[in-house]
């Protein structure tokens, strides 16, 4: 949203046609991603770029019906080490609430529901403006 939404200023000719529940709905995004928080977080530090100490802190705190699997393969295109994702799993709730795993990702679940309804509001009004702007359309339901 930053680069092709705020930068190009294609934010402030769209923001002044959103509704209330839109216009509320953006302004949680920027209070949310103005600060630190776990969608970020989880982003930087384990979806995409594992980082080495959680990945260390993911395996200090596995639990001992986790399963370690390798599947092993002739080709190594068919080999999967199912492992790391276990550990990866556990770096990942042992950073958001290192205390209580199942409230951890009752938390990530929550948090990011509730995010992507945000952003959902906001392409849809985005979405609307479009379509009443650019496309000569118009929603309304005639009967």
């Amino acid at each position: 949203m930053q680069s092709a939404f705020f930068a190009t200023q294609v934010s402030k000719k769209y923001e002044q046609t959103f509704d209330q529940p839109s216009k509320e709905a953006l302004d949680s995004l920027k209070q949310y991603f103005g600060r630190q928080n776990m969608i970020a977080n989880v982003r930087n530090r384990h979806a995409f770029h594992y980082a080495p100490d959680q990945i260390a802190t993911g395996y200090a705190s596995l639990a001992d019906n986790d399963t370690l699997n390798v599947y092993m393969s002739e080709t190594n295109a068919n080999t999967l080490y199912a492992f790391s994702d276990i550990i990866a799993g556990r770096a990942l709730v042992e950073d958001i609430d290192p205390n209580d795993h199942a409230k951890a990702f009752d938390t990530l679940v929550k948090e990011t529901s509730k995010v992507v309804g945000w952003f959902n509001q906001v392409i849809a009004a985005c979405m609307l403006f479009v379509i009443e702007n650019y496309l000569g359309g118009n929603l309304e339901v005639e009967m």
